[in-house]
């Protein structure tokens, strides 16, 4: 029998099957009253109320384990649980990678149209100066739009893959999140991560390499602790850096199956993307959350 929660935030997590209801309930992350549904269950009870929960109910909880702060990057979990992930959701993953591509897009018209003004005009020579000199403001602008846009498109792909690594159902409204919840500080991070990592790479390329590893994690921070852009970027480095090499190995596989995707006619990477981006947000939840695939810990009346 599997059973759906809400968890102390407010989500729905699941399905899940019994075992894991009960290990939720020993890590004290349900209790009597927290709310619960069997597969197939019209209306929603509370795990007091279900027999076959009162045993572990019963049990005495142990404290909660100190913060250590991060709980390290497996990158074998990490594809592991990519990959499994995957195969539950596949065609909500795939859906959800075709709208973020399309938004993308969108976000990245001008800067596209102003590229594709100056290759013509180059092409022309003489004849194609005027065709130059629209093209690269254009071009100039649209990446600059182009940054802010994404990032904040890259905050509700975080919210997204996060919620579906946690044990939640795909929300396709959770892509439009950054746009609606955090479109300041997700716009001025895009432009101060991006001076940051171009400067860097301006200096001797490896300082550029480091804070793109670095900051791997900003975006999700601002959405998902509500830290402001430069709280997100120096919370993200200090906690990355003890586990850098780590995180640039498991960034340089998901490079790699990018990389295997294109190379299947492209089709690939519908399936190559959402598995990287479920990686990464494995790592993220690994590193940030007290267990990387449980809710987070109940908020609601405790236990008696």
């Amino acid at each position: 029998m599997n059973y759906r929660i809400i968890g102390g935030d407010g989500q729905e997590y699941g399905p899940v099957p019994e075992g894991t209801i009960r290990e939720w309930i020993a890590d004290g992350r349900l209790d009597n009253h927290s709310k619960i549904k069997a597969e197939g269950a019209a209306d929603w009870s509370t795990v007091g109320s279900m027999p076959e929960f009162s045993g572990a109910l019963a049990a005495p909880v142990p404290p909660p384990p100190a913060a250590t702060g991060s709980n390290g990057i497996d990158i074998g979990a990490c594809i592991s649980t990519a990959f499994r992930l995957f195969q539950e959701h596949w065609l909500a993953l795939v859906i959800a990678t075709l709208v973020a591509a399309a938004v993308c897009l969108a976000c990245n018209i001008i800067g596209l149209a102003g590229n594709i003004m100056m290759e013509i005009g180059k092409n022309r020579g003489s004849d194609g100066h005027t065709l130059t000199l629209i093209g690269m403001p254009l071009y100039f602008v649209g990446s600059f739009v182009g940054t802010v846009l994404g990032t904040m498109l890259g905050g509700g792909a975080y919210r997204y893959l996060i919620r579906v690594v946690r044990g939640g159902q795909p929300d396709l409204a959770d892509l439009f999140a950054g746009f609606r919840e955090k479109p300041v500080p997700l716009g001025v991070l895009g432009i101060v991560q991006g001076i940051a990592i171009t400067i860097g790479v301006l200096l001797c390329v490896a300082p550029g390499i480091y804070l793109a590893v670095a900051y791997a994690f900003s975006i999700p921070l601002v959405m998902e602790k509500n830290q402001g852009f430069w709280d997100a970027m120096e919370t993200s480095r200090k906690t990355v850096t003890p586990h850098w090499f780590p995180m640039f190995g498991l960034c340089l596989i998901a490079i790699a199956f990018a990389i295997v995707g294109a190379l299947l006619c492209g089709v690939g990477l519908l399936a190559a993307y959402p598995i990287c981006g479920l990686m990464i947000a494995k790592a993220y939840c690994g590193l940030f959350d007290g267990s990387p695939e449980n809710p987070p810990a109940n908020q609601g009346p405790t236990s008696p």
